[in-house]
């Protein structure tokens, strides 16, 4: 059964018709404020809008989000909408919560290589992206070779230094692990968070 699009919020969040609002599932689109921002919403309305999409939760994941969004695949005509958002350089594979669903999960991560290496929408549009280039798969974690970067952030390629790196350079919410320090010194409440004002990484509301 398929259900019709009311309007789309912004590159990972859409409402049906019947009201209910749509998180895609593993997607990470950035803000409005953000580079890419814009573009990024223009992406998923251009594939959803005016369609009837389906739904198809994450197989061990939650069926809401932490704001009350219904997290699914969606679909249009058997496409999914979150595989072509990735591909498309739309949008990033949000690798956080890769367990919930590991077959989409794996759709993702080569739909996300396959953009990077295309340098495909944000991929070249948003010079902070560069930091993050490395593939990255559920199974391998990353680490500071070849390409340098530093295992205490672990969702993002950040080289160590030097040269020391700032929170406008990386231009992003960056996940910190001080098991292995914080070299950039980017979180300085010590949360796990650093460059907190930037958003982008954590869940977006």
């Amino acid at each position: 059964m398929g259900f019709a699009v009311r309007s789309v919020s912004d590159g990972d969040t859409l409402t049906l018709a019947d009201g209910r609002r749509v998180r895609l599932a593993q997607v990470d689109a950035p803000e409005s404020t953000e580079c890419f921002g814009s573009q990024s919403t223009h992406g998923l309305r251009a594939l959803v809008e005016g369609k009837d999409v389906t739904l198809r939760r994450p197989a061990n994941g939650p069926e809401k989000d932490r704001y009350g969004r219904t997290l699914a695949e969606v679909s249009v005509a058997g496409l999914s909408v979150n595989e072509q958002l990735v591909r498309n350089g739309d949008a990033e594979w949000y690798e956080q919560f890769a367990r919930e669903d590991a077959e989409l999960a794996q759709r993702l991560s080569s739909s996300e290589l396959e953009a990077k290496s295309a340098r495909r929408g944000l991929w070249s549009a948003c010079p902070a992206r560069s930091l993050s280039e490395t593939p990255r798969t559920t199974s391998q974690p990353v680490m500071p070779s070849p390409n340098n970067c530093h295992p205490a952030y672990p969702d993002d390629c950040i080289p160590s230094p030097s040269p020391d790196l700032d929170c406008p350079q990386i231009n992003r919410k960056v996940r910190v692990d001080h098991a292995h320090g914080d070299p950039h010194r980017l979180d300085a409440d010590r949360d796990g968070w650093g460059c907190e004002s930037y958003g982008a990484t954590a869940l977006k509301g």
